[in-house]
């Protein structure tokens, strides 16, 4: 499995997914999201969409390959827990009310 659309569901946490290792694409779009957590072990994932969810505060400091994250309307004070995503390219945090941009 390369893609898995999880999307206009009513999960609140990422959970039994990091045992995927094929997944190149995880949609959690319009979820009740509020963490980024449960994702280590997804070394192939290059797209990961989690647009309009209740993330607040997530850390783009150690995100190597994120070039094309979707962040109109968003800005992220600390996106956690991606470090391990070393393979990420988009990152879309659309429709969260996240208040501010850092880049380390």
């Amino acid at each position: 499995m390369k893609s898995l659309d999880l999307s206009f569901n009513k999960i609140k946490h990422i959970k039994r997914v990091n045992h995927l290792t094929g997944l190149t694409d995880l949609y959690f779009v319009q979820n009740k999201i509020s963490k980024i957590e449960g994702l280590e072990g997804l070394d192939n994932l290059t797209n990961l969409e989690l647009a309009a969810n209740r993330i607040r505060v997530s850390c783009l400091d150690s995100v190597v390959g994120v070039s094309h994250g979707m962040l109109k309307r968003c800005s992220m004070q600390d996106i956690e827990n991606l470090e391990t995503l070393t393979s990420l390219e988009q990152l879309w945090l659309g429709k969260n009310k996240i208040t501010e941009l850092k880049v380390n």
